[in-house]
């Protein structure tokens, strides 16, 4: 399977996830999500649109991108990765480091000359408990 169907039915995955949260959505409400009103943020149809637009996209992006790499080997491969894209790319950003910020770092005042709460009365922070084996943890 080439990038370019691979893709295409990444963004048929992100579709039928849009779809059946649209779907549920109206079932619960009995109105389109944007004409329910109440507490919350509310969009209009446009927002609607774009949302799913972007999280097609991003389902059919991933999936390309996988096809192109050779890992996909079929439709039902590329619709799964376009319906687990907002998973996928959740577990890809966990695993980029976040740099620390100066006022970030352990001691370092903050920007209104206040330490982190571990370090107010001087006394370091405390050691988390330590681990233990699950054998270690029955008696002999």
């Amino acid at each position: 399977m080439n990038w370019v169907h691979a893709g295409l039915w990444g963004l048929t995955g992100g579709f039928i996830v849009e779809g059946l949260e649209l779907y549920v959505a109206v079932r619960q409400k009995g109105a389109w999500p944007w004409r329910v009103t109440g507490e919350g943020p509310t969009a209009g149809p446009a927002a609607y649109a774009v949302a799913e637009t972007i999280r097609m996209l991003i389902g059919g992006i991933l999936a390309a991108a996988t096809a192109a790499s050779g890992q996909v080997a079929g439709p039902l491969a590329a619709v799964a990765i376009g319906v687990a894209a907002p998973v996928m790319v959740g577990h890809l950003t966990a695993l980029l480091p976040i740099p620390m910020k100066p006022a970030d770092a352990p001691g370092v005042p903050d920007a209104v000359g206040c330490k982190p709460p571990a370090q107010l009365d001087g006394a370091p922070p405390p050691l988390p408990p330590p681990v233990r084996h699950p054998a270690e943890n029955q008696e002999r």
